[in-house]
């Protein structure tokens, strides 16, 4: 789903990038625009595909053994990168953090003692306190909107 999203969403902006920077630069600069475009595009669409076969095989593996705890943190070491990825919807980012800390408690449970599940439960506690922060700066950003520019900062 996110690969077929890039693709829409590159195909899409192909052609406005090309003609806005053709416009600004002219026609070489737009070239080298583009071709920058294009390579950050497919080295995104490569990351969303390793991400979703690595969560992939981590899921596989849960369905063979619920009981091993690598599974549940690979599990939600996957989880925690799509949820971090930029351009991704802030639901689908939302559901990937909880995701991952389902995972986390999962392989916790299984062995408290586990360093790599600590780790990345801190990673996790970080995440989700950007995300917390984020979601404060737009309501504040949409309140200071509607009382045109005076809300408290």
């Amino acid at each position: 789903r996110l690969e077929l999203a890039d693709a829409c969403w590159a195909a899409a902006a192909e052609r406005a990038v090309g003609e806005e920077v053709a416009a600004a630069f002219g026609k070489d600069a737009a070239g080298d625009a583009y071709e920058e475009h294009v390579s950050q595009s497919a080295a995104r669409a490569q990351r969303v595909h390793h991400l979703t076969e690595a969560l992939h095989l981590s899921l596989s593996a849960l369905a063979l053994d619920a009981g091993s705890v690598g599974a549940h943190v690979c599990a939600a070491q996957a989880q925690l990168q799509v949820a971090g990825l930029e351009d991704q919807d802030p639901v689908e980012k939302m559901e990937a953090a909880l995701d991952c800390e389902r995972h986390l408690a999962a392989a916790l449970r299984l062995q408290p003692s586990d360093a790599r599940a600590r780790l990345l439960l801190g990673a996790w506690a970080f995440h989700m306190a950007a995300l917390s922060w984020a979601g404060t700066e737009l309501h504040k950003a949409a309140a200071r909107g509607r009382a045109g520019g005076d809300a408290p900062r």
